[in-house]
Order: structure tokens, then C-alpha cells, then sequence
């Protein structure tokens, strides 16, 4: 099993779609582009018909929007975004430079093949 010291991130932030390791990005926001690019080109309906807190914004206001939200609020957004867009694919966005996140993956069964914690 690979230990977390071992594992060639080339991030801070590491997205999964669907389960598997898609992207690793320096900055959020970078990651959280990449997530709305994946709605928007793979949904049945375009972002654009997403209004976000009674405004249709655009693709990066809501960017910077979804950014500033707790992690909870964050999903909850994502959820409302991919039901609009009509996209079934789930998303996981970690930060794997924050020791309280890795905290939290220690509790998650997925994380079993990247993370070794009993060193």
C-alpha cells in the first residue's frame, strides 16, 4: 500500500470524479473550474441555466462564489448545479495539504489505496 509521503501529488488540492483520481491543482479555484467544466461539457443542460442566490451569474462569478463556501454549502451548491445540469457523476475535492483533512480521510474506506497511516 503506498504511504501519503510517498504519493506524488502535484497539488494541494486533488479532485476525483466518480472515484478516480482525475486532477491535482495548486489553488481551490483552479479545481473548482475544472469541476464546472466537467458539468458544463458532459451535462445534458449548460451551465448557464444554473441561477445561483436569484442571479444568473457568469461561469466566473460563480466560480469565485462556490470558492468562499464551507465545504458542506459547497456540495450542497455542486449538488443543485449537476441536478440542473442534469450530470450524475460525484465529485471529492481534497486538500491534502490541510493535517485536518487528513484527519478526515483516515475515515473514509476509498482512501485506503493512497494512504497508509499505520507507520
Amino acid at each position: 500500500m503506498k504511504k501519503f509521503n510517498d504519493f506524488d501529488a502535484s497539488g494541494n488540492w486533488q479532485l476525483l470524479i466518480d472515484g478516480n483520481d482525475d486532477s491535482w491543482w495548486d489553488y481551490k479555484i483552479d479545481a473548482i473550474e475544472r469541476i464546472l467544466e466537467v458539468i458544463d461539457d458532459e451535462g445534458e443542460n449548460r451551465l448557464s441555466n444554473y441561477v445561483y442566490e436569484g442571479d444568473k451569474l457568469p461561469f466566473e462569478e460563480l466560480k469565485l462564489q462556490l470558492e468562499k463556501l464551507a465545504e458542506e454549502d459547497f456540495y450542497t451548491i455542486l449538488e443543485e448545479i449537476k441536478t440542473i445540469c442534469e450530470f450524475e457523476g460525484e465529485f471529492k475535492l481534497y486538500n491534502i495539504s490541510d493535517e485536518d483533512e487528513i484527519d478526515f480521510l483516515k475515515d473514509e474506506e476509498d482512501t485506503d489505496d493512497y494512504f497508509d497511516y499505520d507507520d
